[in-house]
Order: C-alpha cells, then structure tokens, then sequence
C-alpha cells in the first residue's frame, strides 16, 4: 500500500473511532451533567483538566521529536522508543509530586482533593504513551482505535451504572481513570507485536533529546497552562457553578477538535519526511491542511453561533442554557484551532520549535493577566472572548512566521467562496430557525455544500479526498 492510500486509510479509521467516541462521549457527557447537577460538574470539568496539566512533566515536547526522528529512521525504532520511555519515567515522578502538592496547596473542597489524587493514576502510566507512538509512525491506528473503542464503551456503561445506582462524583472520576488503564492495556497487547518492550538508560540520548525538545515541551507546556488555566481561575474567582456553565460549552469544542486531531495525526509524519526529502511536497501538504481545515472549520462556527441555544438545551437540558452564550462566543475558537493545529504540526516538521514556544508565551502573557480582569468582571462571559482573542494572537504570529518559510496560507479565493457559502448556510437557518434542532443541521448541512459546490469552492475531487483521509 502506497504512502497516500496508508494516510487515507488510517485517518479514516481515526475519524471513525472519534464519531463513535463523539456519540458515546456525548451520551456520557448529557448523563454526568444531569446526574451531577451544575456544581457537580463544575467540580468534574475542574479534575479533568487539572491532571492532564502535570502529565506533560514526562512529555516535555519528547513524543513530538521521537515520532519525527523515528519516522526518518524506522529501524531503530526499538532501541528509541526503549530510551525514552524510561527518560519520560523518571520525569513523570516529578510531575506526580507537583501534582499532589498543587492540589492540597490550593485546598479546594475534599471531594475534588480526592478526586485529583484518584485520576492522578494516569500520570503514572504515561510513559506507557512512548510505546502506542508506533501505531502513529507506522500508520496502523487500528490498533489504537480498537483500544479506544472499546475503553469508550467501558466509560459509558459505568456511567449509566453509576447514574442508576446513584453514584456520585468520585465514582465518575474512578470510571474515568480507569477508562485510561483499559486503553493502554489494550493498545499494549497491539503495540508488543510492533515494537519490543526494551527499556534503556542512556543518558547521552536522553540529553540530546530533552535540548531538543525543550523549546517544544516549554510551548506544549505553557499551551496546557493555556487550556488549564481558564478552568482553575474561574473555579477561585467565580466559584465551582461557572466551572459547570464555562466546561458545559467547552467540552463540545473539545469534542470538535477530534477532526484536525485525526487529519494531523496521519499528515504529521508525512512533513517530517518531506521536509527532508521533499520541500516542493512539504508546502503542498501544508497549503492543502490549511484550506481543508477553513472549508470544514468555518460553516461549524457558523451553524453552531446559530443553534447554540437549541444545542445546550438538547444535549444537557434546561439548568445549562446560561452556556448558550458561552458556546455562541467559543465556537469562533473552532476556526483558530482547526488552522493552528496544522500550523503547530508544520512549526515541528520545521525544527521550529522556539518560534512555538515564543506563540505561547505571547498567548500566556496576554491570557492570564487579561483573562484575571476579564472574570472578575464579566464572569465565564469575559474569559470566554479573551480565549478567543489568544488564539487570534497565537494563529496571526504562526501565520507570519511559517509565510516567510513556506510562502503559503489559505487561498484567498477559497476564503471568499466558504464565507459566501456560509452565507447562504446562515441565512437558511435563520429563516428555519423555528424548526427541531436536527431539521436545522440537515438544513445547514445541504445548504452549505450545495452552496459550496455551486460556488466552486470545494470540488468533487477535494471531497472525494477528504472523505479518504
């Protein structure tokens, strides 16, 4: 199998397993936020982005470089992934420490004290993400996905469990936690038939690497910092009950990002690879992620500001819709996102690593001190568009930054024929407006692309081709 039928194939397979996570997980997420209640779920939203944070101790930026330089040197697969496992080791135990130190520091109630130290088990395991990085580098994310398939189920059963037997909060969190065990134990039996288990020291490896990586983990760091801290600072500003109205709306945005997710997954090894063999195919790939990502990106924003009301109505009932204007103003992130997501990968793909941590430094310097002020004056509301305004920053820097290498952006014809048919989308539900949800996203589904195909700016062919990736 050639290497683009290998990308088609194995993004498909990713976009599958994400559909089916986005029903499960959607199912999940309307049983927790009814049976927890608001403050409940503030609660919830506050672990599950408090952990991840301390999990990039034992990243630091190293899976990024390992799956580049592994991509270029497939047969010493082995002997990498060995080393680096047992550096990303002996880092995560720091990470675990902070963690347990920040959370009694900032003394938040018990129940989210001990649900902090029950989903900190993950931190632990981390290391264990070295090994699943074959199925990336290789481009068999089958395995992977059977793995998330089937941890997904697992989640969602013990929810419904936990909601019929009346469970609370830790019970949720523990069925997380161990949604992420299940997974790694699965993706393991998979992994062992690809690559050995052979843990090394080499201390002059993991010196090279962590030089390397360190621009990139700083970055990745600080853009963790970046998702985290809007959570943490509402939860000591506004109170646990803006938590649950502020994660209502961005859990779906969290949900929507699977799409560049999963495109980037399979495209990113492919620049690593051209851009040294390649640099003609390397600004192809670039160009064409970007006007992928603006064609699918843009109508969502688009059709989502329109439907917010409906959409939290639906999916988490009546106690949530002070979220619709959350999600009216979050959704327009979704645009910023899909993008930097390809530009993050082509800053890697470049060695670019410093010009990352710059973005996010930028983004974290204007984002906390700007982000303080805006909820201790407009709540969720104010951080809400000062987390739209960050991304504007951080997408504007990696635009100038990879134009000067590449010379490419998003067509501006593209551009103008999406908005317009965006358009014509906007205005068929806002004159459908008084109809069920579903018949308005059948509605703004067809009228987009009808739209888009009259107007020539997406083809059949560019369908066809995003359909296999």
């Amino acid at each position: 199998m050639n290497i683009s039928r290998k990308v088609a194939k194995n993004t498909g397979i990713l976009i599958i397993d994400r559909v089916f996570s986005l029903i499960l997980g959607l199912l999940a997420l309307a049983i927790i936020t009814r049976h927890l209640g608001v403050e409940g779920f503030g609660k919830y939203s506050l672990i599950q982005n408090f952990v991840p944070f301390f999990l990039l101790f034992g990243d630091w930026g190293i899976n990024a470089i390992l799956v580049r330089e592994v991509a270029k040197k497939r047969d010493k697969a082995d002997e990498l992934i060995g080393k680096i496992f047992t550096l990303r080791l002996a880092l995560i135990t720091l990470g675990m420490a902070a963690c347990w130190i920040v959370a009694l520091i900032l003394r938040y109630p018990s129940d989210v004290t001990l649900g902090i130290l029950v989903y900190s088990v993950i931190i632990l395991l981390s290391p264990l993400e070295t090994y699943l990085l074959i199925f990336r580098i290789d481009l068999r994310n089958e395995f992977a996905v059977i793995a998330s398939i089937i941890s997904t189920i697992l989640f969602t059963v013990l929810v419904i469990v936990g909601t019929y037997l009346d469970k609370g909060l830790l019970f949720i969190v523990s069925a997380l936690a161990l949604k992420t065990i299940t997974r790694y134990v699965i993706s393991l039996f998979f992994a062992n038939k690809m690559v050995r288990f052979c843990p090394k020291i080499d201390s002059k490896v993991w010196k090279i690497f962590i030089k390397e990586a360190a621009p990139l983990g700083f970055a990745i760091l600080l853009g963790q910092a970046l998702t985290s801290f809007g959570i943490i600072a509402l939860s000591k500003l506004s109170g646990v009950d803006a938590v649950g109205i502020y994660s209502a709306a961005w859990r779906l945005l969290i949900i929507i990002y699977f799409i560049p997710l999963a495109f980037m997954i399979s495209v990113f090894p492919l620049m690593s690879n051209y851009y040294l063999k390649n640099k003609q195919k390397l600004r192809i790939t670039y160009e064409k992620a970007m006007n992928y990502m603006f064609i699918i990106a843009l109508p969502v924003a688009v059709g989502v500001s329109l439907t917010a009301g409906k959409i939290i109505y639906f999916i988490f009932g009546q106690k949530y819709l002070a979220s619709s204007p959350v999600l009216q103003i979050l959704i327009w992130q979704v645009v910023l996102v899909f993008l930097w997501i390809v530009q993050s990968d082509m800053l890697i793909a470049l060695n670019k690593q410093k010009t990352y941590l710059l973005l996010m430094g930028l983004a974290i310097a204007f984002n906390i001190p700007v982000g303080i002020v805006a909820i201790l004056r407009a709540g969720y509301i104010g951080y809400a568009v000062v987390s739209v305004v960050t991304y504007i920053i951080v997408l504007a820097g990696a635009t100038l930054s990879l134009y000067k290498e590449t010379g490419s952006f998003l067509s501006l014809s593209k551009i103008i024929k999406v908005i317009a048919a965006c358009g014509v989308m906007a205005l068929v539900l806002v004159l459908a407006s008084n109809n069920h949800l579903f018949v308005l996203i059948i509605l703004g589904f067809t009228s987009y692309w009808c739209a888009s195909f009259l107007l020539k700016s997406i083809t059949i062919s560019e369908v066809r081709l995003l359909l296999k990736r």
